[in-house]
């Protein structure tokens, strides 16, 4: 008995579980030759620098939705879109890049390139303008979807009218539609991205409703007036005209 207790008491403990792999992290510069097939394949714009404010504007908004689903670093952003540039554009940034100092060239991003671009190209006048439109930017006859577009494009001239998420977000409601905005504002205040989702949300749950004097074309000329009145549409208050109200005062004789 004493020999088998030794026995069990030299058996070797059980070997500890293996550790889990450890997966080194990406190397952006091992990655970036493929990424450079996968940017080019997308086809991406050039930009010569002649081109009008619209052009420019374009040509940045082209870059960001590549850029959007690469994982390109900061500095191979500002290369890429660099590469890009060619004749009188590509000159500028050329001396541009050279003059500035090598620690500042190593931390210059995209969004700080695009605002260079932005300064370079874009003539005071125009951004002026814009500046002007974007303050007085309503949502009038286009749906919510074109609305956001305009203000997201004239958004980038407002300076400090719109230089936080909360006063984005409240420039952006003021613009909506009364009925929209009444409906979104009820839910208080919130972040800008939340506004336009609210906003979309409540347009798609209003639905255009046909304007009273066509029921009434339909019956006085159509066989069809009585399956539409069966229908029971329902109509917008704001479709009748009401007339002023009765006086209590007897008629004059």
């Amino acid at each position: 008995a004493m020999a088998r207790r030794n026995a069990r008491n030299r058996q070797p403990s059980p070997s500890p579980p293996p550790l889990p792999r450890q997966h080194a992290p990406p190397d952006p510069d091992r990655d970036f030759p493929r990424l450079i097939i996968q940017f080019q394949g997308m086809h991406p714009p050039t930009f010569t620098g002649t081109e009008s404010p619209t052009a420019v504007l374009e040509w940045i908004k082209e870059l960001d939705k590549i850029f959007s689903v690469l994982s390109l670093t900061q500095p191979q952003r500002v290369s890429r879109a660099g590469f890009q540039m060619k004749m009188d554009a590509s000159d500028w940034w050329i001396d541009y890049w050279a003059l500035r100092p090598e620690a500042e060239r190593n931390v210059l991003t995209w969004e700080h390139m695009k605002d260079i671009v932005r300064d370079k190209f874009l003539p005071q006048s125009f951004r002026d303008r814009m500046e002007q439109e974007f303050w007085h930017l309503q949502q009038g006859n286009a749906s919510v979807d074109e609305y956001t577009r305009n203000f997201t494009r004239m958004s980038i001239f407002a300076g400090e009218m719109v230089n936080t998420d909360a006063k984005k977000a409240r420039k952006y409601l003021k613009g909506l539609n009364q009925h929209i905005r009444e409906l979104v504002g009820s839910h208080g205040a919130m972040p800008y991205a939340d506004t336009v989702l609210r906003a979309q949300e409540v347009e798609s749950c209003l639905i255009p409703i046909a304007p009273v004097h066509s029921y009434y074309h339909a019956s006085q000329t159509t066989q069809t007036a009585p399956s539409l009145i069966s229908q029971s549409p329902v109509i917008p208050q704001t479709s009748y005209q009401y007339p002023a109200p009765f006086s209590s005062a007897p008629p004059s004789s």
